[in-house]
């Protein structure tokens, strides 16, 4: 194949290995942590503090590294929608 497109994540493994990349669109989250409706409102709010306490974190570095994440943003329903008008 001479070229394709790819989520971010294999676009860096791509790139470590010697490969260019011709593009990148805006950068966008790409996925969710979700969590179940039986949670209360403040178990997901403690788990949300910490997920997002994982970014500075030494600790974390390995945690974050072996999921191929670099860190999490609080939820902002800005961020789609403004994906969805630049889609368009």
């Amino acid at each position: 194949m001479d070229a394709g497109i790819v989520n971010p994540r294999v676009a860096v493994k791509f790139k470590d290995l010697g490969g260019r990349i011709l593009f990148e669109t805006r950068k966008f989250p790409f996925w969710a942590m979700i969590a179940s409706p039986k949670m209360s409102p403040s178990e997901v709010e403690s788990l949300t503090k910490l997920m997002l306490s994982m970014n500075d974190a030494p600790w974390a570095k390995e945690i974050l590294s072996s999921m191929e994440v670099r860190g999490f943003v609080p939820p902002d329903p800005k961020g789609y929608e403004a994906l969805r008008e630049w889609i368009k």
